[in-house]
């Protein structure tokens, strides 16, 4: 990971919350770990705001990532007890780019 990272000259890796295992490894070996804000409704809604402002773009190169926000779809059962929930299936790049992006915008604001 730091071989992928280091070219870019990445600052700070959002992780999700719960992933305490990973951030401490993440820790250990040098990493900034900034703590993912991952809430679901605020993080979709801002990305797809973005994305029509045209101030995000995913890059072809990208194919899980395309085929995951294609195939994006909300809980129909959830939606039935009123809740927006997003199906929990092939959605780990998604949940990635949402928590970076999501995180990035909270924490600018917060600065």
């Amino acid at each position: 990971m730091a071989a992928f990272l280091e070219p870019y000259g990445v600052k700070a890796v959002y992780v999700d919350p719960s992933a305490a295992a990973f951030k401490l490894e993440l820790k250990k070996r040098g990493f900034h770990i900034v703590d993912a804000d991952n809430d679901v409704m605020n993080g979709v809604t801002f990305m797809v705001s973005e994305m029509q402002k045209g101030n995000l773009f995913v890059c072809r190169d990208c194919p899980n990532l395309i085929r995951e926000i294609e195939s994006y779809v909300w809980d129909s059962k959830a939606s039935e007890k009123g809740e927006d929930k997003p199906m929990k299936k092939d959605d780990h790049s998604i949940d990635s780019l949402r928590y970076a992006v999501y995180s990035h915008k909270v924490a600018s604001y917060d600065s």
